[in-house]
């Protein structure tokens, strides 16, 4: 629910900008009531709106039409009538509108749109309503998104949906066919080999679109870059649906989800496939695919809401499991995207978050978002007695914008990897850094510090080189690294090797197996030879093997947000970007990993981020506070 429009800066208010004083009757909350528009139909495009908005429970089952959409730029106002009372909304509402009266086959259709249904300057009332948002879309006949596009756009997206339908139709063509070894396409008969059900029809229907279709692929990019897709509430819209469309412009009609689905998976064939590495098209629908991200994300999260929708029509890519549904992956996968108000970052999430009801997080608008995020700490901390949700914090980044270190500030991305999401076929992480001990916290009541438990385990010496994406990373970079490593002493505190140790510790002492949906599947690994870490020799032809992509990928995984250094007491490790000398590499009482904390003042500290430090990731640290090597101290968090 995009409930209000920033311009410069500044905050607009919502009563005055969006309903011109419209007089709300109160809604019947015992009654479960909201609001519905009625809209006649209407072929004219030019004709002012004039509709009636009433109320009904949703216990009686009304049958209507939730809108998805963003509201647009709050400067672009169109005044319509509401139950004969003027009434402003933004432009690209009045538009969904008109393309919804035009569109049905019904004397009369039922609508509901927030800005219309929700008394937007009411704030207890939006808080309601947020509460019942999943109910409201679950139990609409259709969900129908709309894309919103340029005048410029209409006729580039009307190609990309062609395209799509073509595609779906010749998916159906494929599944019905007596004889699918042989298919007549319009360039004559193609052979299909034994491959995946898409992989038979993304080749046959390539050729039926056109090889060498620039303007088609273009046209494709074109749609998927819409802000739509980038919107926070359209992720629990979407996956709410019991039945979803897609329309784009007045004449559009209605793109059944199923279909673009299905174009998603074919687009992600080529783009991923290494048999594809060479196409002519490559390029072309890899561009498609970088745009579609955000579309495939949110058809990944309504795969694992409803296990019974098509696995994206790809052996290759399994279903996700329902765990994708929890409430901090959802807010980490989805941080990148767009919500006018902080809030609505966890608020359009909260519906569709497995256990949510746990989560005791009632949607309040007057609460600041900051406190709000702190309660989201302190509940996963306090449920599930670890401290895993920090690594979720963008650490002093936050101090900027006014936020404590140790908080996640959903509103920004983090460009770590989170090493506390290394996890074993179980779902477990790998690491255990500090045994079995739990979280000793406190936190202030005003939210904004944390105090917890822990030791000190060493001090930052040196950190190397930062690797930088537009440098040679073999003549810059490892030579910084190699040189601090000189320096350390041989053998290694664990007993090993240190240039054993130092392998070990570049790839976090895991390899990759699986990285879907942005959590790693991983195995400890022991040992790694001196030759996966050497630079990829081409073949003649310029290609590499499969062997030789696969490690040029996992030697990228340190790359992502951490840098190698070194402590005073020798001690290896892989620290997060901005860690600098003096920092503290610390084991709190109840985490997976170390955690890299900044002194300030005392025994109070900044938070920087989760660490990979060698050789004490699985408890070892834990035996020197037994043996009475450390001290356990009390770090008070800002």
């Amino acid at each position: 629910m995009d409930s209000d429009e920033r311009t410069d800066g500044k905050l607009l208010d919502v009563g005055s900008n969006r309903i011109s004083n419209f007089a709300y009757q109160p809604l019947n909350v015992a009654n479960s009531e909201i609001r519905l528009v009625r809209l006649r139909a209407n072929e004219s495009l030019e004709d002012d709106l004039d509709v009636e908005l009433y109320h009904v429970s949703l216990d009686a089952q009304p049958e209507y039409v939730a809108c998805s959409y963003t509201w647009g730029e709050a400067s672009k106002q169109v005044s319509i009538r509401v139950n004969g009372q003027p009434f402003n909304i933004t432009a690209n509402l009045a538009s969904l509108l008109k393309a919804l009266r035009r569109s049905t086959a019904k004397e009369v259709i039922s609508v509901w749109a927030d800005a219309i249904c929700i008394n937007q300057g009411d704030v207890a009332e939006r808080n309601l309503q947020v509460r019942r948002m999943k109910s409201i879309y679950e139990r609409a006949l259709q969900v129908i998104g709309w894309l919103q596009p340029e005048e410029d756009d209409l006729d580039t997206i009307q190609v990309a949906v062609q395209a799509i339908r073509d595609v779906w139709n010749f998916y159906v063509m494929y599944q019905q066919h007596q004889n699918p070894e042989v298919l007549a396409t319009g360039s004559g008969k193609v052979e299909v080999p034994a491959r995946s059900l898409l992989a038979c029809v993304a080749l046959l229907a390539l050729d039926l679109l056109g090889s060498n279709t620039g303007d088609l692929w273009e046209a494709w990019a074109t749609m998927f870059a819409r802000p739509w897709w980038r919107r926070t509430w359209v992720i629990q819209e979407c996956c709410s649906a019991s039945s979803l469309g897609i329309m784009y412009g007045p004449n559009s009609g209605v793109l059944p989800w199923v279909q673009l689905s299905f174009s998603l998976a074919f687009v992600r064939h080529y783009a991923t496939d290494p048999e594809y590495a060479h196409s002519p098209v490559r390029t072309l629908i890899s561009r498609v695919w970088e745009a579609a991200q955000p579309a495939h994300a949110i058809f990944r999260a309504t795969q694992a809401r409803d296990l019974r929708m098509p696995h994206s029509f790809d052996i290759q890519q399994p279903p996700p499991e329902r765990s994708a549904l929890e409430l901090y992956r959802l807010l980490d996968q989805f941080r990148s995207f767009d919500a006018t108000l902080p809030h609505d970052k966890v608020y359009g999430l909260l519906g569709l978050a497995e256990g949510a009801e746990d989560v005791e997080l009632d949607p309040d608008y007057s609460l600041p978002f900051a406190i709000m995020y702190g309660n989201l700490v302190k509940h996963r901390v306090r449920k599930y007695k670890v401290l895993d949700v920090l690594g979720y914090a963008n650490g002093i980044m936050n101090l900027a914008n006014g936020v404590p270190s140790w908080i996640p500030d959903w509103r920004f991305g983090n460009d770590r990897d989170l090493i506390f999401n290394s996890l074993d076929s179980d779902g477990k992480c790998v690491f255990n850094a500090s045994g079995t001990s739990q979280p000793e916290v406190r936190f202030s009541p005003d939210s904004r510090t944390l105090s917890v438990q822990g030791f000190v385990l060493s001090t930052i010496e040196v950190m190397g080189q930062l690797p930088k994406p537009e440098e040679d990373f073999y003549a810059t970079v490892q030579s910084s690294w190699e040189e601090i490593l000189g320096t350390v002493p041989e053998p290694y505190h664990s007993g090993e090797s240190h240039w054993s140790a130092y392998m070990r510790t570049l790839f976090m002492d895991s390899e990759l197996i699986d990285g879907i949906d942005m959590y790693y599947t991983v195995t400890k690994r022991e040992t790694r030879a001196q030759e996966t870490w050497q630079a990829p020799t081409p073949h003649n032809d310029g290609t590499e093997d499969l062997e030789t992509k696969q490690k040029a990928h996992a030697r990228q995984h340190f790359n992502v947000g951490y840098s190698f250094g070194k402590s005073t007491d020798g001690y290896m490790g892989m620290f997060p970007f901005g860690t600098k000398k003096g920092d503290r590499i610390c084991v709190l009482f109840g985490g997976h990993t170390p955690f890299i904390l900044r002194p300030c003042d005392g025994t109070h500290h900044y938070y920087i981020g989760e660490c990979y430090a060698h050789g004490f990731m699985d408890g070892e640290t834990m035996q020197l506070l037994g043996h009475g090597k450390t001290n356990a101290e009390t770090f008070t968090i800002h």
